[in-house]
């Protein structure tokens, strides 16, 4: 029975199917395809502006030498020995361990960028904010700036990020208030916190990550805050001040067990001041884009400010200030900044952290937008939970939504320099701080001709043929061999890129205009059942014979057959010819969706 019943359902599923076809057109728009901007600009332009190497780095041979064995990893006797106590069964790409729950994040870092997100390959050695906020009712010029060293990979990246992230859940799992040094474990089990295979590179990365971190300096004027001190420093100072490896003598005299972190003083005086926000760690590991997961991270200031404060329901910021706290590039057109964001957007929105974002454009700019995040369930249910260990005022005071007078600048390796660096690091894990002079001919003459995408694939190519050949290719210039078989193949997997982009784009269009015309049947069968509410029982008796009459019409297939005709096909004809005779122009076709509206 249950069987029959569900192939008859199936059947008035085919024949509703062909009676709400319509007739309206379902014209694709086309949106421009907008080249992306050479730089990151502020309102008036974010620059990044092209830099070059310390004059000390080139000049002094010592000195690069010097830098190439401080980062260059070769199995040391301690390395081996704390390589021996892994379990090789456990050397395998896994999941990032989740055994701490909450992750407290020290605050000023959740509000100003540390980390660049962007592209590896690429080599940032400075970025520098200046604005103007409103703070306690005046207006108040504030510097946050971050150095990077140019021969230890420049400022913090992506895989940075995430090295820092099972830092945190370390410093989490200490008892407070802590004391320098952090014991770090092996390198091996920060792989395993970090979710990433403990063979291959990923040992060696892990390394010259934590120097590249202990490196990084902050120059702060009026941004970072200490609780302690309960001011706005100005200072120059390190998150991590130092690292000593295991093996190695300590201060103490004794030798270290294992590898040892020192915190920065300003740092870890927030931390024992607990100017910490609260994170749900398995819930922060789990966003799949970087941008996502520093949305949570900003956002989660004004969210608690708003819920504490009852003042509103959702945060507001300019999409400029956005691109300088995360950072990434700026665009000039609202579709080109929409796409970017759109999975971020997508993921916080499916993950219950917020609603459906509102873009709203500014009146007089062209370039830039104010971005509404309504506030959503996951993230009433943190504030719930950890509220009461929050002090709002001050992390509301630390999280000024947006920037006046604003300017970001972002300064990188030329391009040129910068390729034949990377050529080397991938081709044989040489960190080179001296490329010869044709070396860099060779490379400038790749980016010119081609540009820096196909240049570095290139370069990337070259290396996996040449292996395949067992072909060592010891200089720069080898992989020039292979530029125009690298060109040609370039062209073909763009082409079935963008083919494979275009398809994307027809379903997501497919799916949008599946749901218009859901919303649209919805409407209109509302309406319906409205009209024949309100008409008399002649008039209902009347359109119930017409339709029976259409019907028969409809349905010969069952009267031949000697069957009744179904009662779906005499309600479809009912609505069919009240449609016609009743709600011509009553209901238009529903407009495009759209999420923009406009305000001064």
């Amino acid at each position: 029975m249950e069987e029959h019943e569900k192939k008859e359902n199936e059947v008035k599923d085919i024949i509703e199917n062909s009676f709400n076809k319509t007739d309206s057109d379902r014209e694709e728009k086309e949106e421009k395809n907008f080249a992306e901007p050479e730089v990151i600009h502020n309102p008036e332009g974010v620059e990044i502006i092209k830099s070059y190497e310390s004059d000390k780095g080139i000049k002094d041979p010592e000195y690069a030498k010097a830098i190439n064995e401080l980062i260059s990893h070769s199995n040391t006797q301690e390395e081996v020995e704390e390589e021996k106590e892994e379990n090789t069964e456990e050397r395998k790409l896994l999941p990032a361990e989740n055994t701490t729950e909450i992750v407290r994040a020290e605050v000023n870092l959740l509000n100003f960028p540390f980390f660049i997100l962007e592209d590896a390959k690429k080599k940032y050695t400075s970025l520098e904010l200046r604005a103007t906020i409103n703070r306690d009712g005046k207006r108040v010029e504030i510097l946050w700036k971050v150095l990077g060293h140019p021969d230890l990979g420049g400022i913090p990246s992506a895989f940075d990020k995430k090295l820092f992230n099972a830092i945190q859940e370390i410093i989490e799992e200490i008892p407070k208030p802590i004391e320098n040094s952090i014991p770090l474990g092996s390198i091996y089990s920060l792989c395993k916190r970090m979710g990433i295979s403990t063979h291959g590179e990923n040992p060696k990365k892990v390394r010259e990550s934590l120097q590249r971190m202990v490196n990084t300096t902050i120059i702060s004027e009026n941004t970072f805050y200490s609780k302690e001190k309960k001011e706005w420093i100005n200072d120059t100072f390190h998150i991590f001040d130092r690292i000593v490896w295991k093996g190695k003598t300590l201060d103490d005299d004794t030798i270290a067990d294992e590898n040892y972190l020192f915190l920065g003083s300003n740092f870890l005086d927030n931390i024992n001041a607990r100017y910490l926000r609260p994170l749900d760690n398995g819930y922060y590991k789990s966003f799949n884009s970087p941008i996502a997961m520093r949305l949570y991270e900003i956002l989660g200031h004004v969210f608690y400010k708003l819920l504490k404060t009852k003042i509103g329901k959702y945060a507001e910021f300019r999409y400029s200030t956005l691109c300088m706290k995360i950072p990434m590039k700026r665009q000039k057109y609202l579709s080109k900044a929409q796409q970017i964001l759109n999975e971020p957007h997508k993921e916080l929105t499916e993950k219950g952290y917020i609603r459906k974002p509102v873009w709203v454009e500014i009146k007089g700019k062209k370039d830039d937008w104010l971005i509404r995040y309504p506030i959503g369930e996951k993230a009433k249910a943190e504030y719930k939970k950890f509220s009461e260990e929050i002090d709002v005022t001050q992390v509301a005071s630390a999280s000024n939504v947006n920037f006046e007078n604003a300017t970001l600048v972002i300064k990188r390796e030329p391009p040129p320099e910068e390729l034949v660096k990377y050529f080397y690091k991938k081709n044989n894990g040489l960190d080179i701080s001296i490329p010869k002079d044709k070396e860099l001919d060779q490379a400038k003459r790749l980016l010119d001709k081609y540009g820096e995408k196909i240049a570095y694939f290139i370069v990337d190519y070259a290396i996996e043929e040449a292996k395949k050949t067992n072909f060592k290719m010891k200089t720069f210039g080898a992989i020039l061999q292979y530029e125009a078989e690298t060109v040609g193949k370039y062209k073909t997997l763009k082409k079935i890129k963008q083919m494979e982009e275009e398809e994307k784009r027809k379903r997501e269009e497919e799916e949008r205009l599946q749901e218009e015309e859901k919303r649209r049947e919805e409407k209109m069968a509302a309406k319906i059942e409205e009209i024949l509410e309100n008409l008399s029982e002649e008039e209902l008796e009347e359109l119930y014979k017409e339709a029976e009459l259409r019907a028969k019409e409809r349905g010969m297939v069952f009267i031949k057959a000697g069957k009744p005709i179904p009662e779906i096909i005499v309600k479809l004809c009912l609505r069919e010819i009240v449609r016609k005779r009743y709600m011509e122009d009553v209901v238009p076709d529903l407009p495009a969706s759209t999420n923009t509206s406009t305000t001064s």
